[in-house]
This record gives C-alpha cells, structure tokens and sequence, in this order.
C-alpha cells in the first residue's frame, strides 16, 4: 500500500477497476495543478502518477485518490471502497490540500462525493 508494501490483509486488496468505469469528479480539475506538481514526502522527487498509483524516482509508490488524482502520502486520511478497495481522499483532507497549496478559499473547494470516483461504490471507512 504505502512505499510500495504490501497490501494491509482485510482493508485493502489489489485490484483492477476497468478505466470505463472512471466517472470525472470535480474534484480531478481542481487540483489538477497540484496533482502535476506533487513530490515525494520522503525524498522530495517529483512524482509520477500511472493509473492507481503515484511513484517517484526511488521507487516510494503511494496510492491516489479515484477522486483528485492526488497522492495520499499519509496514513488515515482517506477512505477505502467497498466495491474496488481503491482510495478517496477525505473531504477535509482535500480543503487542506487546497488552502495549502493552491491558496484557495477551503469553501470553493469542490464537495465531496459520497461514493468511490472510480466505480461509484460506498466508502467503508
């Protein structure tokens, strides 16, 4: 899961969403300019983002957020479908980011969903 470890037995699993499933969130625009400009929280590398996940240059893998595109490079801060285990970032989590970073107002920060931005499924946790 985290740093390319493996996947925690009973809350997530590896597994592949068909990409016509991908439903576009308001989110993915929002921060599409901080998803293109992440770096690695352990070695500040720029990172990479392929499909589900987001990797840098040494290899520390994180997952991405089916919602923003983002890196989720810190535990308990998302949330885990129970469809395809993949992960969301929490609402919270996403203003943060967005006051952070991009210096937004945290209230033009898009809602978020209550279900999974990669197959639509409810969140577990």
């Amino acid at each position: 899961m985290y740093g390319g470890g493996a996947q925690v037995p009973g809350v997530t699993t590896s597994t592949s969403v068909d990409p016509s499933l991908y439903r576009a969130s308001p989110q993915d625009s929002f921060f599409r300019d901080l998803r293109e400009n992440q770096s690695c929280v352990f070695c500040d590398s720029r990172l990479q983002i392929d499909g589900g996940e987001a990797r840098c240059s040494n290899n520390h893998t994180f997952a991405t957020c089916t919602s923003s595109g983002l890196a989720i490079m810190a535990p308990g801060v998302s949330r885990v479908c129970a469809v395809c285990q993949r992960r969301c970032l929490r609402h919270s989590e996403l203003t943060k980011l967005a006051m952070e970073y991009l210096e937004q107002d945290p209230l033009s920060v898009p809602p978020s969903e209550d279900l999974c931005g990669a197959c639509g499924g409810k969140f577990v946790s």
